[in-house]
């Protein structure tokens, strides 16, 4: 643990935190006032908000640690292969409650199975299953924190929501489905975002296969339903907030970008030369948008665009192949 992590968390910074028997059972790691901070902030959202208690006590169960780490344009990140929850201690407590939630709401996913390897779906399977996991995460912590505010909770920091107008107006009718479905699409509405994420989950292991020779280790081959990635991903203890099984195959929540067309034309092309392995063509039908960027990449020949902004939780977050 950092001097510098642990100065952000100090008295000096923070101020005072009681003593209080954590109500979730994280492995909660720091020093002390690190840890009083830690188990204010699960006793906030546990006391304030049954979704997010729900989300937190699933991490937890599947053993999960919760602990300040110093991170670089991301309030914080899930860690699979060694099971950690890790907050960036620089944002105010307000800031980080949604981020907490969303990152035990990975761990949850996780641990119903969720494939998180690069490069072994099918690509178009790749998209569907990428995305949802993040817009999933982003409506599960939105919905959290919409029923934390309502039941007046008292934080330190200004409470980060992130939900739409149209996702407020549905929670305030007690539409729980409906409420989490249009938080859950408020991600997709964001080309920006889309693009980042695809720069770093399609291109970026793309580009690093070509570059280290490892196409082989790529397969891009299984296929994974709608329907299960429903049945795993959004999940409820009341049950799935979609009631279409089908909902992800409709090509709203499909479209690439023309950098991410031009990419993997490109890789499948070289794997093949290099491999002898038949392109993956599970994308091809997949609706192009038009995102627009003042910054540009190069892959193998390809002159594409980037994504001129980065997504806040989700690219520092994913520091090994399975976190997030």
């Amino acid at each position: 643990m950092s001097v510098l992590s642990q100065a952000f968390s100090s008295r000096l910074l923070r101020g005072h935190y009681a003593d209080e028997k954590p109500l979730i059972p994280f492995d909660y790691r720091g020093t002390p006032q690190e840890k009083r901070r830690l188990i204010s902030m699960v006793n906030s959202i546990a006391s304030h908000s049954q979704t997010g208690r729900a989300v937190l006590q699933k991490a937890a169960e599947n053993g999960y640690s919760l602990s300040f780490g110093m991170q670089s344009g991301s309030y914080g990140f899930t860690n699979a292969e060694e099971k950690r929850l890790v907050l960036n201690p620089c944002f105010k407590d307000g800031a980080l409650l949604n981020t907490l939630v969303h990152e035990a709401r990975h761990a949850g996913q996780f641990a119903n199975g969720i494939e998180t390897k690069f490069g072994k779906m099918a690509l178009r399977s790749e998209v569907m299953v990428f995305r949802a996991i993040e817009a999933d995460a982003c409506a599960t912590a939105a919905f959290a924190m919409l029923e934390a505010e309502q039941n007046n909770i008292q934080v330190k920091g200004n409470l980060r929501i992130g939900a739409s107008a149209e996702t407020k107006k549905l929670f305030r009718r007690a539409d729980t489905k409906a409420a989490l479905q249009s938080a859950f699409n408020d991600w997709y509405d964001d080309l920006a975002i889309k693009q980042s994420y695809e720069d770093s989950y399609i291109i970026q292991p793309m580009r690093d296969a070509v570059k280290n020779k490892k196409e082989a280790e790529m397969p891009y081959h299984t296929v994974v339903s709608s329907d299960q990635v429903i049945d795993r991903i959004c999940t409820t203890p009341q049950g799935c907030y979609f009631d279409d099984k089908n909902a992800l195959d409709n090509l709203r929540y499909l479209d690439i970008s023309p950098a991410t067309k031009a990419v993997a034309d490109r890789f499948f092309e070289i794997r093949e030369m290099r491999t002898g392995a038949k392109p993956d063509k599970s994308y091809e039908d997949l609706p192009i948008n038009r995102q627009l960027s003042a910054l540009h990449g190069y892959f193998k020949g390809v002159s594409y665009e980037k994504a001129s902004q980065t997504p806040p939780l989700f690219l520092a977050q994913r520091k090994t192949s399975s976190g997030r």
